[in-house]
């Protein structure tokens, strides 16, 4: 979870431009946590909380990403999101974007199978990211955490 807030925060000011160089500054004026930073740290708190919230996955999930936007409106939320989370509760987005990807690293970290990932992951998007692409592309950052912390590789772990 460090390296996806650092990789949020350092990529904060470049995000706009059209950076095509691997010659740039680590934290260049303008850097900050985004609204990827936010909602990494809602995952991981809705995962520390998961035993105790006596609703469902999705709907803790909802909860806690309302509670963060909450805190940090200002973090650079998309519109759709934004529009979401202001909105009534248990409205479904579609949003096939990268966002619910940007957020996974703790469910990679947290749970210990990559069948509970794929649960947990579904969990996750169902509020904001109901799209086959975007919950493929969650998985598999979430996966490769996974594969990685237990020190398995693709072949090891049967996943081809």
């Amino acid at each position: 979870m460090l390296g996806a807030v650092i990789g949020d925060i350092v990529g904060s000011a470049y995000e706009w431009h059209n950076v095509k160089t691997k010659d740039f500054s680590l934290f260049p004026e303008g850097s900050r946590f985004t609204d990827d930073t936010v909602l990494s740290v809602a995952v991981a708190d809705a995962l520390l909380h998961r035993e105790v919230s006596g609703i469902s996955r999705e709907k803790a999930y909802a909860m806690w990403y309302r509670q963060y936007y909450h805190r940090y409106p200002d973090a650079g939320f998309g519109q759709m999101f934004s529009e979401w989370a202001e909105g009534r509760e248990g409205r479904v987005q579609r949003s096939y974007g990268n966002g619910a990807a940007m957020r996974v690293s703790a469910v990679g970290y947290a749970v210990d199978s990559i069948k509970e990932i794929k649960r947990e992951v579904r969990a996750s998007c169902h509020f904001t990211h109901r799209n086959r692409e975007a919950r493929h592309g969650a998985e598999a950052v979430a996966i490769c955490i996974y594969l990685a912390r237990t020190g398995q590789g693709r072949m090891k772990s049967g996943i081809m």
